[in-house]
């Protein structure tokens, strides 16, 4: 649904996990052949750190530069550790907003009624928002614009095609599996923080015709909040300033990570 929010086209193939690297510093990892698996401006989760010293080594951190022998990050905030093979280093696959317009079939079961289903069809995501403050679970929800509902039948897999079955995916919670909210590249301490992808979707309706023939796409609006601790009067200056800037929040579970990242905006 995520990809269908953004109208992108598909994942990519995930990039090999690499294990038994060194963190040298603050912000680099050391292993001659991480410099194929990590490029310069894309996020990499690390995770296998099970001291209490090096448990903040588990995190998604942004590639700043990359060389024969080492990885170097924006920011800090590493524990140097040697070299071990349950450490590991992810890139993962990533999507951007595109123009690809998917639909879907959303079977419901009613099975208080005989177990009968009804299913609703050429169903577009319109909207996604995400959203997460202190002590919750971080929400994620989509709404839909679609053709027409079928009438409830006796049967399941009312819908065409092979069903997919619900993720089961671990849930994100704070505080433990909520990152830090990257302005420009630097880490800032979050509170909360929440932001809506619109799609502007719309329906082409016939007056001899019942429901939806066609879903045209609109613009795409992005809009959202955060509240943050300040430490000085930077953020507060861009913002006075009209000032642009990217930013980045990302949650991470164990080898389950996600990065929602906006390149540019006020």
């Amino acid at each position: 649904f995520i990809r269908a929010a953004l109208h992108s086209a598909a994942w990519p193939t995930v990039k090999t996990p690499q294990t038994n690297f060194a963190v040298s510093d603050t912000n680099t990892v050391t292993k001659g052949s991480l410099h194929d698996h990590a490029t310069a401006g894309d996020f990499v989760l690390l995770h296998g750190f099970t001291t209490a010293a090096t448990l903040g080594n588990n995190r998604v951190l942004k590639v700043e530069t990359s060389s024969s022998s080492n990885v170097n990050f924006y920011g800090s905030g590493l524990t140097a550790v040697a070299a071990d093979a349950a450490f590991t280093f992810v890139q993962g696959d990533k999507i951007a907003d595109g123009s690809s317009l998917r639909t879907f079939s959303i079977e419901r079961a009613h099975s208080d009624l005989a177990n009968e289903f009804a299913v609703f069809r050429g169903m577009a995501v319109d909207s996604m928002a995400v959203g997460m403050s202190d002590g919750d679970f971080v929400s994620l929800n989509f709404s839909f614009t679609g053709a027409d509902e079928m009438n409830p039948r006796p049967t399941a897999k009312a819908s065409s095609g092979t069903p997919t079955a619900a993720c089961k995916d671990p849930s994100f919670s704070s505080p433990d599996d909520i990152g830090a909210l990257v302005e420009n590249n630097l880490d800032i301490d979050l509170v909360s923080f929440d932001f809506t992808y619109n799609n502007g979707l719309y329906e082409s309706r016939k007056a001899n015709k019942l429901g939806a023939q066609a879903i045209g796409s609109g613009n795409s609006d992005i809009s959202g909040s955060f509240t943050m601790l300040f430490e000085d009067s930077t953020q507060l200056d861009k913002y006075l300033a009209d000032t642009s800037t990217s930013i980045a929040f990302w949650v991470a579970n164990g080898k389950w990570s996600y990065v929602f990242e906006f390149p540019q905006c006020r």
